[in-house]
């Protein structure tokens, strides 16, 4: 009979981390590829600022140091996870951990957004497919993991707003497959869509470790995009770039701007719970 038993973090981090580690493994050969690129939107790709993403820095109970055009994050604070272990060490081992952040974001103008977001994981025995009563085979892609990020987006200055994000992602364990469901960006009264992309072309063939990323659509257009994952290991921080239509308004583009950045960060955090 499966025990509910509290584990210390260090240790949830440590397993998931040898998880990660056998994925890399495994997918090695991909991950020495060239860096790739998403496909975005052709009307996007025609109108938007291109902004490569740097880490400036990485510290401690810290929202990572972001920068990309003119929008950094000023100040941060990161919680530990908090969680538990239900039948450690077990096939029918099930885990649940949370995790808050908190950050205020600037760009050109003197408007910032803060952001106060909850991300919530929870893994499980890997998935397998049944082919006949009693016999299964291979490993579901996506089972293993997901998690939950919900975040709100206070905009300050003339247009002042609250925003709420929320990101379903479902992935495998070791990270080297994920998607986002029903994900979206809303004040109540406009909404903003957030659908996967990646580097695979409808018409081309399957790529081992394609480049991921997020569209930002709104009404018939599309406003915005994330690349999260652009090549190397699963949770490399190179190749990270940021699409922004040119004729949005800035608090619109700060919203977006904002947004992502509390994205990236949920995917640091996802790689350690």
């Amino acid at each position: 009979m499966p025990r509910d038993v509290e584990t210390p973090v260090s240790i949830r981090r440590t397993t998931s981390l040898v998880a990660v580690l056998l994925g890399w493994l495994v997918n090695l050969p991909a991950f020495a590829a060239d860096d790739k690129a998403i496909i975005v939107d052709e009307g996007l790709a025609a109108s938007a600022d291109v902004l490569p993403v740097t880490v400036a820095a990485e510290r401690t109970f810290k929202v990572a140091d972001f920068r990309f055009g003119e929008y950094v994050v000023v100040s941060s604070k990161l919680g530990m996870a908090k969680g538990h272990t239900s039948g450690w060490l077990s096939p029918f081992e099930h885990d649940e951990n949370e995790q808050k952040f908190t950050f205020v974001m600037k760009g050109a103008a003197p408007e910032t957004a803060r952001v106060a977001a909850v991300q919530r994981f929870e893994s499980g025995p890997l998935k397998r497919h049944e082919v006949l009563p009693g016999v299964t085979v291979g490993v579901d892609p996506l089972s293993g993991a997901k998690d939950n990020l919900v975040a709100s987006i206070e905009l300050d200055g003339e247009t002042a707003a609250t925003w709420k994000l929320q990101l379903h992602v479902q992935r495998n364990v070791a990270g080297a497959s994920e998607q986002a469901r029903a994900s979206m960006l809303t004040d109540g009264t406009r909404e903003i869509e957030i659908r996967n992309v990646s580097s695979e072309a409808p018409e081309g063939g399957e790529q081992a470790m394609p480049a991921r990323g997020y569209e930002f659509h709104e009404g018939d257009r599309t406003i915005a995009a994330l690349q999260y994952y652009g090549g190397g290991y699963p949770t490399s921080k190179r190749h990270l770039v940021v699409y922004l239509r040119n004729d949005l308004d800035p608090p619109t583009r700060l919203l977006l701007a904002t947004a992502m950045t509390a994205i990236l960060q949920s995917k640091i955090n996802a790689t350690l719970n």
